[in-house]
């Protein structure tokens, strides 16, 4: 009984290392290509600005996601919208745009850019917050604010910001 246990508790620590590992491994391969890949055939990009496909290692239970993006000349005027299935809901960009400014939303809600702020540096900021604030740039909001896509001609940016689990 005791080889039974301990045979299985060597294949359960191995199969947690491999875990661990592959998720490693996809933070490293993944991360920095992650603005490309969701900008690719949809948007052309002058500068990744900032990019993070998975939480950071050993970071909170919620934590963020972003693809942030100089945009390049001959960006479009109005924003696009896609929707990449095969690469899953990761890879989803814009939707119902409104333009700014963006009112404050309730307290309770999650704010993506509020959170994940402290990620980028403050040029990004401040350009990422003067474009929900001043007229002239497109937003789109989830219904508790834990994805923000942002398209902004007058900053010359375009981000996919996220805060969840």
């Amino acid at each position: 009984m005791a080889i039974v246990l301990l045979t299985v508790a060597f294949f359960f620590f191995c199969g947690w290392l491999l875990l661990v590992a592959n998720l490693e491994w996809l933070r490293r391969t993944e991360d920095p290509t992650y603005a490309t890949d969701l900008f690719a055939g949809h948007l052309s990009v002058a500068k990744v600005l900032a990019t993070r496909k998975w939480h950071r290692r050993g970071g909170e239970p919620w934590d963020c996601s972003y693809a942030i993006v100089d945009l390049a000349d001959g960006a479009p005027n109005v924003p696009p919208s896609w929707s990449n299935s095969d690469n899953g809901w990761k890879y989803k960009f814009g939707g119902d745009w409104k333009e700014t400014p963006e009112p404050e939303s309730h307290d309770n809600m999650r704010r993506a850019l509020r959170f994940c702020s402290q990620y980028f540096d403050d040029a990004t900021n401040d350009r990422l917050f003067r474009a929900l604030a001043e007229p002239g740039s497109w937003y789109v909001r989830g219904p508790v604010g834990e994805i923000l896509y942002i398209y902004s001609l007058p900053q010359n940016i375009a981000a996919r910001i996220r805060v969840g689990d």
